[in-house]
């Protein structure tokens, strides 16, 4: 891989970790439970509830991504502590790391091991070469399972498909958002952000969770990245394994000497 992929691909990878009908009072599901239709308020509590024991978090992370040009697997390290650092060191062939990542609520440092070059500065950088607004909370919510930008009690409720879903009414220039939430464990199932002005898409689609420590995860996710105006899309898969939310947890990250600096 060239060191100019190795650094779409980290991007990618950032924002992917950043970086998707009529209304009925009841609905069956084929094991039997009943789903009822809740308001902005208790649904809202509900997803509050899942997340707030959610500390630290470590796991490995098998990916691919494709862009129509570059199609490629890696693995990552990840390590979190909720609301205050992301960390990733991103490998590919033989288990060689490429990139090393820290995120933290307002800044994004990056080193490329390839190109011998580091990035530091804010989330502006990434979402206007992304063209999609990208957060701290965006990375963190790829495996906490919660929407990636937010949503609010203005947004129609309804029951689809054995899911509650949360959909906006937008002006001709705004996001259009539509979130569909799982009824028993409270976490995103699919997601997608449409911005009519840019023709640019978010699609993601958090496909199984997992239980550790009695803690809802996300463990398998799919991620689309569609420019209209380019026509172009990117996409990236991953597989998360060996979650574990013990405390112990380093974030080593230092910059070589002799690494030039990307303005």
């Amino acid at each position: 891989m060239t060191s100019n992929c190795m650094n779409r691909v980290a991007l990618i990878l950032i924002a992917g970790l950043m970086v998707i009908a009529g209304c009925r009072s009841k609905k069956e599901l084929v094991d039997g439970r009943e789903v009822r239709v809740l308001n902005y308020e208790k649904l809202s509590a509900k997803m509050e509830e899942r997340v707030e024991a959610m500390d630290y978090y470590s796991s490995r992370v098998n990916g691919r991504f494709d862009d129509g040009k570059l199609k490629t697997n890696f693995t990552a390290k990840v390590r979190m502590k909720k609301d205050s650092v992301i960390w990733m060191s991103v490998s590919v062939a033989l288990g060689i790391e490429v990139a090393r990542v820290m995120l933290t609520p307002d800044s994004i440092m990056m080193i490329n091991r390839l190109q011998k070059n580091y990035f530091t500065g804010g989330y502006d950088y990434l979402s206007t070469t992304l063209g999609v607004p990208v957060s701290y909370e965006m990375a963190q919510a790829i495996f906490t399972g919660e929407p990636y930008y937010p949503v609010d009690k203005k947004m129609k409720l309804s029951l689809e498909s054995d899911s509650y879903q949360m959909k906006n009414n937008p002006g001709p220039t705004e996001i259009q958002k539509t979130v569909f939430i799982q009824p028993f464990l409270y976490y995103v199932t699919q997601q997608s952000y449409i911005d009519p002005v840019s023709t640019r898409a978010l699609h993601a689609e958090n496909q199984s969770s997992t239980i550790t420590d009695d803690l809802v995860w996300v463990n398998k996710m799919a991620l689309t990245f569609v420019d209209g105006a380019a026509n172009s899309t990117v996409s990236l898969e991953m597989q998360v394994n060996a979650i574990k939310t013990e405390s112990n947890l380093s974030f080593p990250f230092s910059i070589p000497d002799k690494f030039d600096r990307v303005e």
